[in-house]
């Protein structure tokens, strides 16, 4: 069961705003360090004056194409509903979650 949630707009992702800059798309660029300074390979279009905070990426956690492009697909449909107003509230997940690990 959802619970209809309503929205002054029709992009809002019916978060509050801390929790939409947390959970927004994060902007992936890639770099390479040449003579001591990042190097960006490709152009962005980010404001002048953005902040970026960096990550080495080891590759150990990398996954496959075929994963990352389900994972987006899975957090489209889920913006979709929220959009629709086809939520369900956090305490009934939690609740749900913490039934299925009970002891038996």
């Amino acid at each position: 069961m959802y619970t209809p949630a309503t929205s002054s707009r029709s992009d809002d992702v019916l978060l509050p705003s801390r929790l939409r800059r947390a959970y927004a798309p994060s902007v992936v660029i890639k770099g390479t360090v040449r003579d001591g300074r990042i190097v960006v390979d490709e152009p962005t279009d980010l404001p002048e004056g953005t902040v970026l905070h960096l990550v080495l990426d080891d590759g150990a956690d990398a996954m496959q194409q075929q994963e990352i492009d389900a994972i987006n697909a899975s957090i489209a449909r889920s913006l979709e509903q929220a959009r629709a107003g086809m939520l369900i509230p956090a305490d009934d997940v939690i609740h749900q979650l913490r039934d299925l690990h009970k002891p038996t």
